[in-house]
Formats: structure tokens, C-alpha cells, sequence
């Protein structure tokens, strides 16, 4: 899933993602797979933790957010 800011813009420069990152795996569930996507997706409106494992510039790059503190 490729990452762009949308609305929150801001929220999202702040977060540490970037334009472009291409998101692998959130909480977890490897989204390269379809059912572990669909099982996120499912769960994603409950969620105010997310540990995010993007690909930027070839490399992989954890990022951590609490949306509990905004």
C-alpha cells in the first residue's frame, strides 16, 4: 500500500511517513497478503497503536504511532 498525505497533512509529516513509503506491514499483519489485509482492514477503526513497516529508498523503515496523544 503506497502512503500519501491526505486531509491531515500535517498529522502525517509529523508521523515520520513520507510521501511514497510503501507500507509492507501494520501491527503485524503482512499486508502483501491478501487475507492478513482484509484481517487488518477489519480491525483498523479499533486500532490507536500502529507499529508500520514501510520500504523507503530499498530499505525498511519501522515507524511507531500513537494516536491516543493527538
Amino acid at each position: 500500500y503506497r502512503l500519501n498525505p491526505g486531509k491531515k497533512t500535517e498529522f502525517f509529516n509529523q508521523s515520520g511517513l513520507k510521501p511514497n513509503d510503501l507500507a509492507i506491514s501494520i501491527n503485524g499483519y503482512d499486508l502483501r497478503d491478501m487475507n492478513d489485509a482484509a484481517a487488518f482492514m477489519a480491525t483498523m477503526n479499533e486500532q490507536t497503536q500502529f507499529a508500520i513497516t514501510v520500504i523507503r529508498d530499498d530499505a525498511e523503515q519501522n515507524i511507531s504511532i500513537d494516536l491516543d496523544g493527538q
